[in-house]
C-alpha cells in the first residue's frame, strides 16, 4: 500500500509504535462536520497488541473488542480485549488484551458474515482472508482490486444484501461483490458492480451506518486525507445515489492525520470508534458520540431457512421433528424464538413450513423452506409352513398349512404375495391357509392339485413371500421341514 507504513526512525523513537498503552489520553480532536456529533475520547489500546493498528470489531453483545493489530507485519493477528462500560452502557475503557490468532500480511477490513460467522480481513496486496469458526483459513483473490483496503458486507433490508464491498487503495474505487456459497463456511466472490470517485483514493476501512439519519448509508476512510465520510446510498437499489460513478458524498470527519484505518459502530451506545494507523492519534482510537444507541432503533432479525429431508420415526410414518432453520440470528444481538408453522409432526412427503424468528423486542423475519419426510424403513414380513400332518411310516411325507403376513409403518404399495417354489418346477403362486402336501423326492419335481390340496415331489420346498413399500420389494423365505423319522405323531 503506497506510503503507509510505520517507518524504522519511528519505531527507533516511539515507544506507541510498538505496543499499546492503556486508558485515556487527551490528543487534539478531530473536526467534525455534520452537525449533532461529537468526539467523546481518544483512546489508545493496551500494552501487548502489535502495532501500527489496522482495524477494529465490536463482538455481537458489544463485551469485547477484536483488534487487528501489526498491520502490514509479519507479526499481525487479531487481539481480544473486554470493553469497559459506565451504567448507561458507555465505553469509558478497554481491559488487558488476549490474542486470538496470529496471520502475517493483515491489513484492515475484520468482518463477520452473518449467517456463518466467517471473519473476512485483508492479507496482503489483493488478498482477502476468510477464517472459519473452527479457526481454519483460506484466502481468495478481489477481482479488481490489486490493492485491497476495507472491507464491507452490506446489511439488511438493502436487496443486496450479504454482498461483500471491498476498497481498493490505489485505484480509487470500491468494488461490489456477490458471495457465492461454497457450503463450507467459505465463499468464492464474483464481481458485480463498481463504484468510483477521486475520494476513494487512499480508501480504507468501510462500514454500514446503522442507526440515526444515515442508517444503510455506507462510511468509508481515507488513510491520505485524514477524512472520514459518507456515501448516499440508495435503500431502493442498494447502490450510491448518483450512480457508482458519481456518488453523493458527505465528509464526516477530517484532522485525523495520515491516518484512519479502521471503523467499527459500538452494538451498544451505537458510538462510532476510528481506528488510526499513524495518524492523530497514532495507533489510537477516536470515540465520536451522536448516533442513535441500536437498541432505540431495534432491529428486527434475520431468518435463514434450508430444506430439509428426514427419515419417519421408527415404527410410524411420521417425523416429529424436522427443523428448517440454518442460523437465524439477530444484528442486535438480542436472544431470538424460533416457530415453525405447521410444527409437525410431518407427513411422509413434502411440507411446505415457514420460520418465523422474532426478537426480544417482537420484531420478526419469516422465511420458507420444505420438509420431506421419507420412508426407509421395509415392510416386515410374518411367514411359516406349519406341518398339520404327516406320514410315519417313511417320515418322507407330510402336510402344511400356508401362513403369511406383511405390515409397513407406511403403508404397502401393493398386495402381499407368495409362492412355492420347489427345484425343477415353476414357482407355485399360494394364499395364505392354502394346504400343500410335500413328498421328499430325490430325482424329480412333480406338482398336483387335488381336492383343494396341492401335492408337491420334490428335493425341497420353500415358501417365498413378497410384500412392497416406498423402499422397495422385501422377500422372506421359509423351507419346508420334513418330521424326523422317529417322530410319534401321525395322520
Amino acid at each position: 500500500m503506497n506510503g503507509k507504513q510505520c517507518s524504522s526512525n519511528q519505531l527507533f523513537l516511539f515507544a506507541a509504535c510498538l505496543l499499546f498503552g492503556s486508558g485515556t489520553v487527551a490528543t487534539q480532536a478531530a473536526t467534525l462536520h455534520v452537525p449533532g456529533f461529537v468526539e467523546v475520547n481518544q483512546y489508545p489500546l493496551p500494552t501487548g497488541i502489535a502495532v501500527p493498528l489496522g482495524d477494529i470489531l465490536f463482538s455481537r453483545d458489544g463485551t469485547t473488542l477484536f483488534v487487528l493489530g501489526g498491520s502490514e507485519s509479519s507479526s499481525s493477528g487479531v487481539w481480544s480485549v473486554p470493553v469497559v462500560r459506565d451504567a448507561a452502557g458507555n465505553v469509558t475503557g478497554f481491559g488487558p488484551a488476549s490474542l486470538e490468532f496470529l496471520q502475517p500480511q493483515m491489513d484492515t477490513g475484520l468482518e463477520i458474515k452473518p449467517g456463518t460467522d466467517t471473519l473476512f480481513f485483508r492479507i496482503g496486496g489483493g488478498e482477502i482472508g476468510q477464517r472459519r469458526p473452527d479457526g481454519s483459513i483460506e484466502t481468495f483473490v478481489a477481482v479488481g482490486a490489486a490493492t485491497t483496503g476495507g472491507l464491507a458486507i452490506v446489511p439488511d433490508p438493502l436487496p443486496n444484501a450479504g454482498d461483500l464491498l471491498v476498497g481498493d487503495y490505489n485505484s480509487g474505487t470500491i468494488q461490489s461483490h456477490f458471495l457465492v456459497d461454497n457450503s463450507d463456511q467459505t465463499f468464492t466472490p464474483m464481481l458485480q458492480g463498481l463504484y468510483s470517485s477521486s475520494e476513494f483514493g487512499a480508501t480504507g476501512d468501510l462500514q454500514f451506518v446503522p442507526t440515526g439519519n444515515f442508517t444503510n448509508d455506507l462510511m468509508f476512510t481515507n488513510w491520505n486525507m485524514g477524512t472520514v465520510s459518507i456515501i448516499d446510498i440508495d435503500p431502493q437499489s442498494g447502490t450510491p445515489v448518483g450512480g457508482g460513478a458519481a456518488p453523493i458524498i458527505t465528509l464526516f470527519a477530517s484532522g485525523l492525520g495520515n491516518g484512519p484505518w479502521g471503523l467499527a459502530f459500538d452494538p451498544v451506545s451505537g458510538d462510532l470508534f476510528i481506528a488510526n494507523f499513524m495518524g492523530t492519534p497514532a495507533n489510537g482510537l477516536v470515540q465520536v458520540s451522536g448516533f442513535p444507541p441500536p437498541n432505540a432503533v431495534n432491529r428486527p432479525p434475520t431468518a435463514v431457512c434450508q430444506d430439509m429431508t428426514v427419515p419417519a420415526d421408527i415404527g410410524i410414518c411420521t417425523a416429529a421433528m424436522a427443523s428448517v432453520d440454518a442460523g437465524s440470528f439477530d444484528p442486535d444481538g438480542d436472544p431470538i424464538t424460533l416457530a415453525q408453522t405447521p410444527a409437525g409432526p410431518y407427513l411422509l412427503g413434502s411440507t411446505p413450513v415457514t420460520l418465523t424468528v422474532t426478537d426480544s423486542s417482537s420484531a420478526s423475519q419469516s422465511c420458507a423452506a420444505v420438509v420431506t419426510v421419507v420412508d426407509q424403513m421395509p415392510p416386515t414380513i410374518t411367514a411359516s409352513l406349519d406341518r398339520i400332518a404327516w406320514k410315519k411310516e417313511d417320515g418322507d411325507e407330510a402336510r402344511y398349512e400356508v401362513s403369511f403376513s406383511a405390515v409397513d409403518n407406511c403403508g404397502l404399495t401393493s398386495p402381499t404375495t407368495a409362492v412355492l417354489s420347489a427345484p425343477g418346477c415353476a414357482p407355485v403362486p399360494v394364499a395364505n391357509g392354502a394346504v400343500v402336501e410335500f413328498e421328499l423326492e430325490k430325482k424329480s419335481c412333480e406338482v398336483k392339485f387335488s381336492k383343494g390340496v396341492i401335492k408337491i415331489e420334490a428335493t425341497r420346498l420353500t415358501l417365498n413371500v413378497t410384500a412392497e413399500d416406498a423402499t422397495g420389494f422385501t422377500t422372506v423365505s421359509v423351507d419346508a421341514v420334513l418330521p424326523p423319522d422317529d417322530d410319534d405323531d401321525s395322520d
